[in-house]
């Protein structure tokens, strides 16, 4: 693996242009479309990348009425909402309709590019094109596709390389969270949401922002994973237990806070229900 320094990560005319101009030159570089709505009596623009598989999904499960209208429960308009894994921004676009800033992580070159051209558009959204995990330093990340539109921490997981079709190298840049947030003076507000969506690394993630969650208590949006095995799973339920959480289906609930439905639990002790997104709150 070629080494990098965490100064060549930071460089937007070193890693980040080497990283295009490759995906440039093998035709696997997509541009965006701006696209206008107006939910809730807010008008608003967001980019949408043109990558064949990234397809319209957020005018169906993000950008509608219903769903903005929970989110504007949840994340209070003096607050701070915090997205790991933001890849090409359009969850940190529906957070910045009510929150004070978001914070937004992602190191994928090619998302992160397009996140940049949401944060012209939302001033409020604050990125950072690193990888939030348990371990620091130039990791290596695998992805979907030759245009690199999903991935994550694969080596991490039992399955590793090719869990759930990632099998793309691409170097990026970990950070510790609670360090980076400390180090760069970014917290000045309460944190009323963090986003965790990494690919099955979530649970790890986790379990390094302990003081973080026990301070600031903020809902959790994460993910369990459909490469993680029964091992891995049950890690991911215990872990949101140890921090003080319960987890709730966030397909079924809609992100309402106010109508979670039933805990996320167990299926005939040896199966649970992997795939579906969570929204955890304090117990």
């Amino acid at each position: 693996m070629k080494e990098y320094s965490r100064e060549a990560f930071d460089n937007i005319n070193s890693y980040r242009n080497e990283m295009l101009d490759y995906l440039k030159s093998t035709n696997n570089h997509y541009d965006t479309e701006v696209i206008e709505l107006n939910r809730l009596d807010k008008n608003f623009k967001y980019h949408r990348w043109l990558h064949p598989m990234q397809g319209e999904w957020e005018l169906i499960s993000l950008f509608t009425e219903e769903l903005l209208n929970n989110l504007s429960k949840i994340i209070t308009p003096d607050s701070i909402v915090i997205d790991i894994g933001a890849q090409s921004g359009n969850m940190s676009v529906a957070y910045s309709l009510f929150a004070k800033k978001v914070i937004s992580f992602e190191p994928n070159p090619a998302t992160y590019e397009v996140l940049e051209k949401n944060v012209e558009l939302h001033s409020n959204i604050i990125p950072f094109n690193y990888a939030v995990s348990d371990m620091e330093g130039q990791l290596k990340f695998h992805y979907s596709d030759e245009g690199l539109c999903n991935g994550g921490f694969a080596e991490r997981t039992a399955v590793g390389v090719g869990v759930t079709g990632h099998t793309v190298p691409i170097d990026v840049w970990g950070i510790n969270l609670e360090n980076f947030l400390e180090e760069n003076d970014l917290i000045d507000n309460r944190i009323s949401l963090i986003k965790i969506d990494t690919e099955g690394h979530d649970k790890d993630i986790l379990k390094t922002m302990v003081n973080l969650i026990d301070k600031h208590s903020p809902v959790i949006i994460t993910e369990l994973y459909t490469g993680l095995n029964l091992n891995e799973t049950q890690d991911m339920i215990d872990t949101l237990k140890s921090i003080g959480y319960r987890a709730y289906d966030e397909v079924v609930n809609k992100l309402d806070i106010e109508n979670l439905g039933d805990e996320m639990v167990l299926i005939d002790n040896d199966k649970l229900l992997s795939g579906h997104n969570f929204i955890c709150v304090p117990e």
